[in-house]
């Protein structure tokens, strides 16, 4: 098997991107998602509660609610608010935002500043039809989308153990762009055996030392997370995200998402037809 020419840079995508506007005393209770949501008071103010902690959000100050986040919103005045949800990945599975302990709340310039980037990435993603004469607007969204982890990352610190998980996902890379490329195929173990030139039980055994999983095991999961991603976005019927990840049983692709996240894909999608 050829192997892959891999260059491991940080993929950043927009999920989401909108402005909502509040009454008095409006209410949100939010189940996780499955990726970074930035919440931004473009007019007036709200309270968030991540159940650690209440964060109250003023005019011109931004939140940042990390994945897999539950919270609550608490809109006591008019309001207007402005979100972006992106996601932020390295190895092709390793969400940048995991390996760094950072501020979540950001006033002054900083709050201004996120707050200006979500409002451009709020435009930009209201015109995602992008002919070649708004490929412009493509570019400037990973930009922004870059500015905004810029700006978490430069005060935060890494994580203990952070090193010896990208060390980890290294040495698996190109194995790991190889799973992502293919995640909608049936990938067998000797493929990915092939790609480092092991036999599969050396390669077996070193993947699951190294990640923690049995390589069948890890590509459930990552078919399971991508999944969730797209029952987040709320934009393909359940059978055909079955069908796509490769499960032609939707009640098989059911259960083990069911078995992964403690609810059903139908459930989980209802849960987050409203973010903010």
């Amino acid at each position: 098997m050829e192997k892959l020419t891999l260059e491991n840079t940080v993929s950043a995508g927009l999920m989401l991107s909108g402005r909502r506007e509040y009454r008095h005393n409006e209410t949100v209770l939010a189940t996780k998602l499955p990726f970074e949501l930035f919440l931004c008071a473009e007019e007036g103010s709200f309270l968030i509660d991540t159940g650690e902690k209440q964060i109250a959000v003023s005019e011109g100050e931004a939140v940042l609610v990390p994945c897999d986040t539950e919270y609550t919103l608490d809109v006591c005045e008019e309001s207007a608010i402005v979100f972006a949800a992106v996601s932020l990945f390295v190895y092709s599975n390793l969400r940048v935002f995991s390996l760094f302990d950072f501020e979540t709340h950001f006033g002054g310039d900083t709050g201004r500043e996120i707050t200006a980037l979500c409002k451009e990435l709020c435009s930009l993603f209201s015109d995602r039809e992008f002919t070649n004469a708004r490929l412009e607007n493509a570019v400037k969204m990973q930009s922004d989308i870059y500015r905004l982890a810029r700006t978490v990352l430069d005060g935060a610190l890494p994580k203990s153990g952070g090193s010896d998980i990208m060390e980890r996902h290294e040495k698996l890379a190109e194995v790991l762009q190889y799973i992502h490329v293919n995640i909608r195929k049936n990938i067998l173990q000797s493929e990915l055996s092939d790609i480092l030139g092991m036999t599969p039980d050396s390669f077996y055994r070193m993947f699951r030392r190294l990640l923690g999983y049995a390589p069948k095991d890890f590509i459930i999961s990552e078919k399971l997370r991508i999944a969730r991603e797209m029952l987040a976005l709320g934009e393909l019927p359940i059978g055909e995200i079955s069908k796509m990840l490769g499960y032609d049983n939707q009640l098989y692709f059911s259960a083990l998402f069911r078995k992964k996240y403690g609810i059903c894909p139908t459930e989980y999608r209802k849960a987050t037809e409203r973010i903010i």
